[in-house]
């Protein structure tokens, strides 16, 4: 069978699936291919969160991070209340784990930048004091010096990559390899599975991925970094449900903590923020050592809960190459004519990946000209990714 379409997306990510959905809503012919199963990789082990950029405000370096984060919370908000539009998809059935987190602080003395940023944010009801009396657990007992509820939501990402899947049925391509990847004047030609595909545009969306795909396309730009993470996984005991953040005296957070239900019913705690980013190169031990010892100072009574059980997981994000190795501070995306490569640099930022993608394609100019046919290989459902932690957890 011979294929053909306006555009073609490789990555099965919450950037490719978010893409392939606004690109439809706006009249091209969208194919997405994943080579393994949707949400395998980078967002799969996402925390969630729809933050706006607080957490980026105690460094001057990241304050155009923080700006382009401000806007997304509320196009979140529009999407997972079902008011989607051209360039917002409807996200009404994706699982919203919390309406609020918390910031805390364990000191009384907060850095100047953070204490603006915190005014700023009590201004305009963003957030709010927590009054002694209303602490939740686990904070009840060990209260820390300030307790603030941010008002920014934590999704579940597999929820998101399903509701997102199921938005686009007949249009998605899971678990076969892509063979022939060529590159002419015209567009792109690739195979699949012994079906021949031929694209006006080809949407590199694939994370990590991006990397061995321009180089089979044997292009040289645009580079990519990782960012290597080692996340800390904490299950079982009497854990209570906890979303926030440890404000610290640097960009990141001290420690973010975020809950989940695993398939037997038992609540897990996923803790990133500066652990995880200082756990690269620990061994599992030493990680989990740590993570105990900085539970014990910013959680007091946690880490001696009966029956927990303590795990990590290594995960890596893909972004854009940046002088230094340095975070990039929004989404982005490179037009290499008939090939653009995008990275969304976080889940949040989706979509802003997408108006980015959708005005690039308007400046080009290009315009939809291929009607949708139908693929015979998507009659199946698409394969999803569990979580990452029911591996680990589960086996």
């Amino acid at each position: 069978m011979k294929y053909a379409a306006d555009i073609a997306i490789f990555g099965g990510g919450v950037a490719g699936l978010w893409l392939l959905t606004q690109l439809r809503r706006i009249g091209y012919s969208v194919l997405l291919i994943e080579t393994k199963r949707l949400g395998e990789g980078q967002t799969g082990a996402a925390q969630g969160i729809l933050h706006g950029g607080m957490k980026y405000a105690l460094d001057g370096l990241f304050s155009d991070a923080a700006q382009a984060l401000t806007a997304m919370p509320a196009r979140w908000r529009q999407a997972l209340d079902g008011n989607g539009n051209e360039d917002t998809p409807d996200l009404s059935g994706v699982t919203i784990v919390a309406h609020q987190q918390l910031l805390w602080s364990i000191t009384s003395t907060l850095p100047t930048r953070l204490l603006q940023q915190v005014a700023k944010r009590l201004l305009h009801g963003a957030m709010q004091p927590l009054d002694r009396a209303d602490y939740p657990a686990p904070f009840d007992r060990h209260p820390p010096a300030a307790l603030f509820r941010l008002h920014e939501q934590v999704i579940d990402p597999h929820s998101l990559v399903a509701r997102l899947a199921a938005l686009n049925p007949g249009r998605i391509l899971t678990g076969q390899p892509v063979t022939a990847l060529q590159r002419d004047a015209q567009g792109v030609t690739f195979q699949r599975a012994g079906e021949h595909y031929r694209v006006r545009r080809l949407l590199l969306a694939a994370g990590a991925g991006n990397r061995d795909l321009l180089a089979a396309l044997q292009e040289q730009q645009p580079t990519m970094q990782l960012r290597p993470l080692q996340m800390v996984l904490l299950s079982g005991g009497a854990l209570p449900p906890l979303f926030g953040h440890c404000l610290g005296a640097t960009n990141l957070p001290r420690l973010t903590v975020t809950s989940h239900l695993t398939s037997s019913g038992e609540r897990l705690w996923y803790l990133g923020g500066e652990l995880a980013e200082q756990g690269v190169g620990r061994s599992p031990d030493t990680q989990i050592r740590i993570a105990k010892a900085l539970l014990h100072e910013l959680l007091p009574g946690v880490a001696d809960l009966p029956g927990l059980r303590w795990r990590t997981l290594p995960m890596a994000r893909a972004e854009a190459s940046n002088p230094g190795a340095i975070r990039p501070n929004g989404v982005k995306l490179y037009d290499a004519g008939t090939i653009l490569t995008v990275w969304p640099t976080k889940l949040v930022l989706a979509p802003a990946l997408g108006d980015a993608v959708s005005a690039c394609l308007r400046q080009q100019p290009f315009q939809p000209e291929i009607a949708e046919q139908p693929l015979a290989a998507a009659a199946h459902p698409p394969q999803l990714a569990p979580p990452p932690w029911e591996r680990l957890l589960h086996g």
